[in-house]
């Protein structure tokens, strides 16, 4: 049985009584499955060093993901839950993550350039040695301290 929701394709294999879950992650622009996920949930899962670019995962629960060292490159993470989620050293360059919940999330020397952060809650997350352009700058100050940057 196959269950679309968000970009991420459920599907569920019965084998001899036993019921296996998979989570498909899709590519945003050509609908091909980039990842498979065994479970029936992504909270807490263990993504690191995964090839997800290109990867739709919007409105996804990925609170507490590994996502250590993942390739993001360009991933539709709009209105995500990455609260707490570990992204140390994350490829997310190009990424849209408007709306998308990132508080305390630890995102220790990964990379925003050109990533889309209007709206995202960064309450509390671990922003030490990430790698943003002046837009980027500009959209994580103006959200927090409602000020202009020119």
């Amino acid at each position: 049985m196959k269950v679309e929701s968000d970009g991420i394709t459920y599907v569920q294999e019965n084998e001899l009584k036993e019921t296996k879950k998979t989570i498909q992650i899709k590519n945003r622009y050509t609908g091909e499955v980039i990842k498979e996920v065994e479970g029936d949930t992504l909270v807490g899962a263990d993504l690191s060093k995964a090839n997800l670019s290109e990867a739709d995962l919007s409105e996804a629960d990925l609170s507490k993901a590994n996502l250590i060292e993942a390739n993001l490159i360009g991933a539709n993470l709009s209105e995500a839950d990455l609260s707490k989620a570990n992204l140390i050293e994350a490829n997310l360059s190009k990424a849209n993550l408007s709306g998308a919940d990132l508080s305390k999330a630890d995102l220790f020397k990964a990379d925003l350039s050109r990533a889309n952060l209007i709206g995202a809650n960064l309450s509390e997350a671990n922003l030490c040695y990430c790698k943003m352009d002046k837009n980027v700058f500009k959209q994580i100050t103006e959200d927090w301290f409602e000020w202009k940057v020119k």
